[in-house]
């Protein structure tokens, strides 16, 4: 049962994933060349597919939600001695939390394997070097997370005064 349960989460969140990629790359600016070709591909507009997508996901809803209830007042009528089931608020907001949070990593994860296999290069990447205050390219980020040794920062570094010895090193 516990297996089930934790298939149902998991098909859950990879539909989230799938859902959330669908709705990014919908919204996305498209290029130029994009815009060029749209009326010769044909098919429905964004807003259609939209609408009709928030339509069918209500009805859904409803209808499940309906069943429920039907299901927990049966239950009721068949063995009026229970007390019906409360609804735990705590577990419903950390349950939530735990999607939001697992279907945020896993779409993060996802489109970078994506891009990854693609040879995109991420955002990082792109960009020139990031510059400290004081103009010095600053150090990669995987440099600093490695432990490598970071070099030594005087007060002059970097300054107007950076030819004369350093008065007194940071420690």
């Amino acid at each position: 049962m516990k297996t089930l349960k934790g298939a149902g989460w998991l098909g859950t969140v990879a539909l989230m994933v799938l859902v959330a990629r669908w709705l990014a790359y919908a919204l996305a600016q498209p290029s130029p060349l994009a815009n060029r070709f749209a009326s010769s591909a044909g098919g429905p507009s964004l807003v259609l597919v939209s609408v009709v997508t928030l339509a069918l996901a209500g009805a859904i809803s409803v209808t499940v939600l309906w069943l429920v209830a039907l299901g927990v007042r049966e239950r009721q009528l068949l063995r009026p001695d229970r007390v019906p089931p409360r609804l735990r608020f705590r577990r419903l907001a950390l349950t939530a939390a735990g999607l939001y949070v697992s279907g945020s990593l896993a779409f993060a994860m996802f489109e970078s394997y994506l891009h990854w296999r693609a040879g995109i290069a991420p955002p990082s990447e792109a960009r020139p070097a990031a510059r400290s205050a004081r103009g010095r390219a600053a150090p990669p980020l995987a440099e600093l997370l490695a432990g490598a040794p970071a070099r030594p920062l005087s007060r002059t570094s970097g300054s107007r005064l950076a030819g004369k010895p350093a008065r007194k090193e940071f420690k």
